[in-house]
C-alpha cells in the first residue's frame, strides 16, 4: 500500500497537482485500474469501476512528465486503446473524472 500511494503521489507531481491534492485522490476517491496485456505492444485495455457510467479522462505519462496519449470522453468500465506509437518502457495511467482517481502503469516492449 505504501509503494502505491508512493506512486500516485510520483505521478501526480510529475503531471502537475499539488501533493494535497494527490494525496486527498488517493485517501478518498482512489479506485482500482487493471491493464491487460501488461506488459503491451499495439493494443491496452483498462478495466475500472464505473457503476455511475461518470465521463473519464485518460492520459498516458512517460517517466519524464510528456503526455503521450490523452483521451476524454471514456464511459462503461473499459477502454481499449492503441499503444503502438509508445516506445519501449514505462508509462504512468491515469483516468479521471470530476470525483474518481484511477492509476497505473504501462509496461511497452
Amino acid at each position: 500500500m505504501k509503494q502505491i500511494l508512493l506512486n500516485v503521489l510520483l505521478a501526480g507531481l510529475v503531471l502537475g497537482f499539488s501533493p494535497k491534492a494527490v494525496e486527498a485522490a488517493t485517501e478518498s476517491q482512489r479506485g482500482n485500474l487493471r491493464i491487460h496485456p501488461n506488459p503491451a505492444t499495439n493494443l491496452a485495455t483498462i478495466f475500472f469501476d464505473n457503476h455511475e457510467n461518470r465521463s473519464y479522462t485518460l492520459s498516458v505519462t512517460d517517466l519524464a512528465g510528456n503526455r503521450v496519449i490523452q483521451r476524454g470522453g471514456i464511459h462503461g468500465n473499459k477502454y481499449r486503446f492503441s499503444v503502438a506509437s509508445l516506445q519501449k518502457g514505462l508509462y504512468l495511467v491515469e483516468l479521471r473524472s470530476t470525483d474518481r482517481y484511477y492509476n497505473g502503469k504501462l509496461y511497452i516492449k
